[in-house]
């Protein structure tokens, strides 16, 4: 953006907020209704977007952090600039919100992935209940089936069941 654009936006927005300044009484309820104005739509606005399925499912990781990438964009740009460099300051909350979903994202996948591993030593016996479950099923009859497979003991040799 050429310089003159961005004062320009710079100055319109410290003129519309003087000009809201001047109408606007500092009050308990002035500063309720600003909270409101700043937090609902970012709260109900994606919930409700969500819900109206005007937001792509993502199928994949990709997908997924790309969704958050443009959620937390528009998060950015809702909120409220409180310094002189209007435009500086929009673009850097844009990005930080266009940045922090899928970072988040992608920390508790790593996280998840980490739990996912420490299970593995911490309870095999889960893990393997768990894959035998996903493998065979857990209906009482794979279950009587498997209670009743023969043994391994270690050292001895295999019985033909």
């Amino acid at each position: 953006m050429g310089d003159r654009v961005v004062s320009a936006i710079d100055n319109y927005a410290k003129d519309r907020e003087a000009d809201y300044q001047k109408v606007v009484p500092n009050s308990g309820a002035a500063y309720m209704g600003a909270v409101a104005g700043e937090v609902l739509p970012s709260v109900l606005g994606i919930g409700a977007a969500r819900s109206a399925n005007a937001v792509p499912v993502a199928t994949t990781a990709a997908g997924r952090a790309g969704t958050l990438a443009v959620e937390g964009g528009l998060q950015g740009a809702a909120q409220p600039v409180t310094s002189d460099n209007y435009t500086g300051q929009k673009l850097l909350q844009v990005g930080v919100g266009a940045g922090v979903g899928p970072a988040v994202y992608g920390a508790g996948k790593l996280l998840q992935s980490g739990a996912g591993a420490l299970q593995h030593i911490t309870n095999p016996q889960a893990v393997a209940d768990s894959n035998i479950a996903r493998l065979y099923g857990n209906t009482p009859d794979v279950v009587q089936k498997l209670r009743a497979a023969p043994q391994y003991v270690p050292g001895e040799a295999p019985s033909a069941a």
